[in-house]
């Protein structure tokens, strides 16, 4: 996977991450974040105009606040905070 080749020279900074679109759910978007020197990702679901990255929330009123939380409060438990966030513009070849 392509994102796993961009994130994995941060492998040692906890809490690197990028949002990205899905590449199984198109129209959604995915977190892919270094958790314990592993590369997680996490698919942000939207429930009507809420979003999450859980089925039972926390739910916010769009993916930025989402982000925002979740730079304060950890993805899992125990979890990464979203620190620091890697630049990345996607390409159209991204999903093969």
């Amino acid at each position: 996977m392509k994102i796993d080749k961009i994130l994995t020279p941060h492998l040692t900074k906890e809490g690197s991450f990028i949002l990205r679109p899905s590449q199984t759910n198109p129209g959604q978007n995915t977190i892919s974040v270094i958790e314990d020197g592993k590369i997680l990702h996490y698919r942000i679901l939207k429930y009507g105009n809420k979003y999450s990255i859980y089925p039972r929330g926390p739910y916010f009123s769009s993916e930025y606040v989402l982000l925002n939380h979740y730079s304060s409060h950890s993805l899992s438990i125990p979890g990464a905070l979203l620190k620091h966030p890697i630049n990345y513009v996607p390409q159209f070849d991204d999903h093969h």
